[in-house]
Order: structure tokens, then sequence, then C-alpha cells
């Protein structure tokens, strides 16, 4: 029904409906002509962008500078490269103008000569200052088709459990998922997403002994969830644990769906993000737990079957030396050894230039000799079995360090300036290796400074630059052909580095209430409704942003306020103490817990008889529950703690540690030290399963104050399989006979009687074997007869050396 319209009364209302009538159609043409205009101006940017850039810069996630949004005029509006209005600030257009963009020749052809590139002509040129003087619209079709879907997480779920249905019974326990779904969700386009495949393929098979590579498979129409099998990068359910000791986002999930997915991968939780995954496996310590790097350089050759020194000595090494580097503050030698998988390069980092540490007046060794240089640590390279690279930094003693020391060497792309094993090896070495010239060659012949014998020596050990590019031109090559079965192309920029930082990044609200797997507007009416929560990302209200700690800090209260949990992946369990075993297995196949602290059987994966360790019971699916109680029943007993202030009144002069250091060094390290008057007499240990053993994941003292026995603290990372070993009365903790590898093994303690407030040698027992009897090389640890009175030792999250503190 049509209701007449009333006449106004008021003149200035007539004249505005007025206005509006008879100007409307006027108004409406003017409009859509300027909207065509518009479009048609950003239309023929968008096809010049495609035409000239888009080559190196979006297609097939191409990232070269960290640009692969191109072709998308709204994204480069949004990362400040275009600023609408004001042309001679924005660095696309300078980039363009200064002809640095786009290149003579294509970064990824390696051919001899490569065909030069097209480019934009100066009306081509014209035409792009012309669109972002104008406003610079977005008003053009974008070549991504469409807008994305929003995801649910329980459409993650469900898509999930369909693929592992259409999987063998058996293979579904080695599979395990990674998702992009919050970046979709947030709205990255699918160049950005590709970009982020290939960091996730590439680091995924550097951190591979497989010599196969393996691209993880999409199991959805958008290419968002992939799926991995373990065995194809030679991971077990180890690797696994390791990967969620440190996950923050890890959401207890319930129903039917998430029971089913739990039960047929034997794992609590199959699936995390990709981001999150790239940025901390690309960095220590998972980076070294994942790729089970040694701990020395000298244990890493040996698994690469690398003999250094006899190469050096049998002049079948070769070097370059020079005085610049684009990472090192000083001079700088490379080295190049043949390994069982290619080339394994070493560098040799100095402290300074001045006296053993200016490598052009000691060119040889390492060593002692008179032309022999000292360095002080170093970076290797070394080629995986499928082509890739491996990394690692060490100091001047060969031992494993996780950051290279600023003052020897810098990456400014860390907010520290720190050189990061893994991500900045990476994100330097992109093409797999840089070429240097030699200098010390020229330098050794041409001087009269240098004995015959020496400059023979620099000679058969400095090859001539022809025999050293050659050498690297055939690594750089076997790299290449890698990355490419990656899917990922020889890049300036590394897609790992491009995938590590963009989850280091600042988080606007598109993306934080993406990552909480909501959309913008349940994401703000969840910050109404939890005041701790809008207090905490208060900023995103505002549409500011806030820092990624920040927000991976405030996810459990995201959780919290969305009544959901977070499994306890990285939270240590209650402390207990069974009943002393004296064989101690674990009860099952689980995950070792070194690397996270939850239930054994909530991890187990199912097994076969050929491992004596896995339970039986877990071949039958039906009866698995990564849910339950771990422990029905079980009989626990604790003993009281010491309380800190009870630890203090030993004098620092009295005190020494046995080992006084350990051999990797003393970081990680841990003193624990009893109240007064109290003596070590024994230790509560929990174990992992471990390459094929039950390694040693905790430690914890027990001290004795007359008749009371006391608790230290925990030291390692709590596991379901615990047993403790107190000594008889007057006995007390000798010493220890460990057996260790990466980590400490197993080990046994002697006990030895104290009488007249000394240790008997003489009067011992040793305890039950606690542990893996059979791994790695034996070292103990004894006193000399002064009495315990604490444990020192090294621990991560396992424990990794272990020693005594006595009274002096």
């Amino acid at each position: 029904m049509l209701l007449p319209l009333r006449r106004p009364n008021h003149p200035l209302v007539a004249f505005t409906l007025f206005s509006i009538i008879v100007a409307s159609p006027s108004t409406t043409k003017q409009g859509h002509a300027a909207d065509r205009l518009a479009g048609t101006a950003a239309e023929a940017t968008r096809a010049m962008l495609e035409k000239y850039c888009y080559r190196c810069h979006g297609q097939d996630g191409r990232n070269e500078g960290g640009l692969n949004v191109v072709t998308d005029l709204k994204k480069l509006v949004e990362s400040k490269r275009v600023v609408p209005g004001v042309p001679e600030r924005s660095k696309l257009l300078k980039r363009v103008v200064n002809g640095d963009m786009p290149p003579e020749v294509d970064f990824e052809d390696r051919a001899a000569n490569p065909p030069r590139l097209p480019r934009p002509s100066a009306k081509d040129v014209a035409r792009l200052r012309d669109w972002i003087q104008g406003g610079a619209s977005e008003v053009a079709a974008s070549r991504v088709a469409g807008v994305r879907r929003f995801i649910t997480e329980i459409e993650i779920l469900k898509l999930i459990l369909d693929d592992l249905r259409g999987l063998g019974t058996r293979e579904r326990r080695f599979i395990r998922y990674f998702t992009l779904t919050h970046l979709a969700n947030a709205g990255y386009n699918e160049d950005q997403l590709q970009t982020y495949r290939h960091g996730l393929s590439k680091l995924i098979n550097s951190l591979s002994w497989n010599r196969r590579i393996t691209v993880p498979k999409p199991i959805d129409p958008g290419r968002v969830i992939l799926r991995i099998d373990l065995r194809d990068y030679l991971w077990d359910e180890g690797t696994w644990s390791a990967i969620l000791s440190g996950y923050p986002y890890g959401i207890n999930y319930n129903g039917a769906t998430a029971e089913a997915i739990d039960t047929m991968t034997a794992c609590e939780l199959a699936f995390v993000r990709a981001d999150w995954f790239v940025y901390a496996a690309s960095r220590p310590p998972l980076y070294h737990d994942v790729l089970r790097l040694p701990a020395s350089i000298e244990e890493l050759e040996k698994k690469l079957d690398v003999d250094a020194l006899a190469n050096i000595r049998q002049d079948r090494a070769a070097r370059a030396g020079f005085n610049a580097s684009g990472i090192s503050r000083n001079n700088r030698l490379i080295e190049r050894h043949e390994s069982t998988n290619g080339g394994y390069w070493r560098s040799y980092d100095f402290g300074g230039n001045a006296d053993r540490k200016n490598l052009f007046a000691h060119p040889l060794g390492p060593g002692d000799g008179a032309f022999d240089f000292e360095h002080d640590g170093g970076e290797t390279v070394f080629a995986l079995p499928n082509g890739l690279n491996g990394y690692m930094l060490t100091d001047g003693h060969g031992q494993r360090i996780d950051k290279g020391p600023t003052e020897i060497v810098r990456d400014n792309k860390q907010a520290d300036g720190a050189v990061v094993n893994g991500i900045s090896c990476m994100s330097c070495h992109n093409r797999g290796f840089i070429e240097k010239a030699d200098q010390v060659r020229d330098v050794v012949v041409k001087s009269r400074s240098f004995g015959k014998e020496v400059a023979d020596a620099v000679i058969a050990l400095y090859p001539p630059r022809a025999r050293m590019d050659e050498l690297m031109r055939g690594d750089l090559d076997r790299y290449a052909r890698a990355v490419k079965e990656t899917g990922a192309a020889l890049s300036r920029t590394e897609p790992v580095f491009a995938l590590a930082t963009r989850f280091e990044e600042e988080v606007d609200i598109a993306l934080a209430a993406a990552e909480a797997g909501l959309m913008v507007k349940e994401f703000r009416d969840l910050l109404a409704l939890s005041p701790p929560l809008g207090q905490a990302l208060g900023l995103l209200l505002a549409e500011g942003t806030v820092k990624r700690d920040l927000y991976v800090n405030a996810f459990p209260l995201i959780a919290e306020a969305r009544h959901q949990t977070l499994l306890d992946i990285a939270k240590p369990t209650p402390v207990q103490v069974t009943k002393p075993n004296t064989t101690p297995k674990p009860r099952d196949g689980g995950f070792p817990s070194e690397f996270g602290s939850f239930p054994r059987n909530r991890l187990a994966m199912p097994g076969t008889s050929q491992n004596p360790h896995i339970n039986s019971n877990f071949n039958n699916q039906s009866n698995f529950n990564p849910r339950a109680n771990p422990n029905p029943g079980s009989a626990v007993k604790t003993y009281p703690t010491a309380a800190s202030g009870s630890r203090k009144g030993y004098a620092p002069d009295r005190l020494a540690d046995v080992p006084p250091t350990f051999w990797g060094g003393d970081r990680d390290k841990f003193r624990d030290i009893g109240p007064v008057g109290s003596v070590l007499v024994g230790v509560r240990i929990s174990t992992h399963l471990f390459f094929g053993g039950p390694k040693i994941s905790s430690v914890q003292p027990i001290y004795r104050v007359g008749t009371r026995l006391i608790e230290g603290k925990r030291h390692g990372t709590v596991a379901s399989t615990e047993t403790t070993t107190v000594a008889k009365s007057d006995y007390a903790v000798g010493g220890f006979r460990t057996h260790t590898g990466l980590g400490v093994d197993g080990f046994e303690i002697v006990y030895m009687r104290i009488k007249n407030g000394r240790l008997v040698p003489t009067d011992s027992y040793t305890s039950p074997w606690l542990g893996d009897p059979n791994g790695g090389s034996p070292k103990d640890v004894f006193s000399s007869g002064e009495v315990p009175v604490g444990l020192q030792g090294r621990s991560t999250k396992a424990i990794h050396a272990l020693g005594l503190i006595i009274a002096k």
C-alpha cells in the first residue's frame, strides 16, 4: 500500500526534499561515471603491473623484495608502497622511475645470457603516476577470483576427519596437518598464501634427512589445510611432540569429530598453524631438535663422513679468504669439503684482525703453528641428503651455539642484530651460497714474507678463482634443483623467512579475530564482553595493532572468554613419585616427553610387535582414548619440598661443582643446593622414549636432613614414567656413572657410606640403572670424598648433563 506524501510545512525541509528528489538522478549518474573512470584507471594500472612486475612479485608465490601483492591494489595501499594522492612518497613509483624495477633480467634465470625483460614505457609510468595522484582507487577486478569464504574451526576439524577416513587405518597414525586457514580468513590473497605454502614446504624438507623431497599436500579446495606423513621426512612421534612442546594455540576441542581425529592419529593434537611452525622451527631450540643436529662440529662431521683435518693435511679442502663480508665484522675464511651428500662448507670467523686473528698473516690452520690462525667461531652449511641445506653455528671450540656473538657477526634483519642459527642462515643463503673471491692466495704469492713451504701450502689450499667458482656453481645447481622440487623458486626473499617474518609482525584486528577463529564483529563483541581481554587487546578496538608476543600471551584469555580450554602441551604435570622400579621402562610407545609434559598414554602411537616398548593394547584403536586419565588409581608418594629460604646459608667459597664445567659449555645450567645440614641421598627421574630407548627427561634431587627426606626442584620436563631411588641410612650419593649422547641417556648412582663427615668409596653400592643402558658414551662423575650437598646439571626440556655440588 502506497501512502501519499505529506507536504512539508517548513520551507527548508521542502527545499531539502526537493533537492534530494530532483538532484539525485544527476548525482548518481555523475557518481557512476566517476566510478567507471576510476575503475578504468585502476584496471589499466593493474594490467600494467601484471605485465611488468607480477612475474617476480606474486606469480606462483614469488616474493622478491618481500612483495607478492603487486596486482592487489588494495594491499599495495595497505602496505604503504603506494600513498594515495602523493606519487612522490610512493615507493612503488620511485622504484619504477629510478629504473630499479623491473630488473633487466630475471633473477631466477640461471642461463649464461638470460633474455632481457620488457620494461614499462614512459606512457605506462605516466599512467601509474596519474592513478596514484588521483587517489589510487581500488575499483578494479582483482586478479584473485572472488572473496574467500570464512572457514570455521568446526569445518577445519571435519575436513581433517574426512581426509583421514580416506587413508588406511595403519597410515593414519603418521598423518599430521598444517593450517593456513586463519590467514585466509584474515584476507590474505592467493599469491600471499602460495608464498607461504612454499615457505612451509621448503622448511619441512630442510628439516629432513630423507633423500626424497615431499611437498605437503592440500586437502581442501582452498588449499589452506596441508597434510604430511611423518615418515616422508624420517620424523617420528618424538618429532611431533617436540613441535607441540611450545605451541601456544593448542585448543582442547570437544565432540565426536575431535575425538575421532585423536583416535585415528593417536595424537592429542594433529594439526598446528603453519606460520607459527615455520617461525618456531626455523630457529633454536626447535630447529636443532627437529633436525637432530649434534652438539658439536666434530659430531656433525662424523655424521656426514667428513674428516676436515685430514682433508686439510692432504690438500683436499678448498679455501677462500677475504677481509669483507656482509655478515662478519672482520676477515673471514670459507672452506669446502666433500661430504656423503655433497658440499660441506665451513666458515672461520674472527673477533678481531690483529695477531693470529689476521688471516692474511696466518693463512694456515687451525692449529698452533707459526702461520696458523686462531678463530673465534664459525658457520657450517652442509648438504642434506635431499639437496637442501642444513646449518650450524659454533663457537671457537666447535660447540654448537644458538646465536653468533654480535661483536663477530651480525644479521641486521633480526631485531637484536644477532645471527640466529637456522633462520638467519636461510635468509642469507637464499640461493644456497654466496660467491666470494679469495684474496689470500694473491697476498701470499706476491709477498716475500712467507717461505716456500707456507706459500706452497696456501697455493694448494686456496685454489684459483675459476676452480672455486666451479665448486660453488656445482653446489648452487644442486641446491637450485632441490628448491625447485619443494615447489618454490630461488628468490632474493627466502620464502621461509617471509612466512616466519609474517608471524612476527604486529597483529591487526582482522588477523586477531581470524586467529581466534572468529569474524571481526564476533571478536569485537568478545573484547567488549571480557574486561581482562578488552584491557589486554584494547588497541585493536581503536583500529590499532598489538605486538605478537602480547597476542600470544593473551590467547589463554581468548580461549577462556570463548569457554574453551587449552591443552596441557607445554605445562608441567603435577610432581608425583611412584614406587621405585628396578627395571624402568616406558609403559607404552608414546611421544618422548623431553619435548612435552603430557601423560604418555594421551600421545601414544599404536605400535607393532617389533617395538617392545609399545603397549599391545594400543593396537586396537577402538580402545584408545587420548583424553583418558593417565594413571587411574595409581599410588603416589610425595616428600616435603624445601622452602626457598632454607636453601640459603652455605657460603659460596665452601661449595664446589664437580665437574667445574660441563662438556659443551654451561648453557642452561642449573644448581640445586639442599637446606643447610642436608646431604644429597637420591633422585626422582622421569623418562621418555627416544631413539629406541627410555632417555632421562627430568631429574629432581632428594635430600636427607636427620630422618626427613626433602625434595629439591624439578629440572627438565616431567613425564608420566617416573622412578625414585634413595640411599640407605648413613649413605649418600657418591657419584654417577652416566651414558650421554645428545642428552643423558641413562645413569646409575654409586651410593657411599658417610663416616666422620666424609664419603667412604670402599663401602658403596649402586642403584638400579635409570634410563637407557644402551645409548650414549660413558661419562663418570664422582666426589673425591667430600659430602654432596647439591645437584648440578644442564637442562632444557630434557637433561643434558649431571654433576654434584660438594661442601669443601
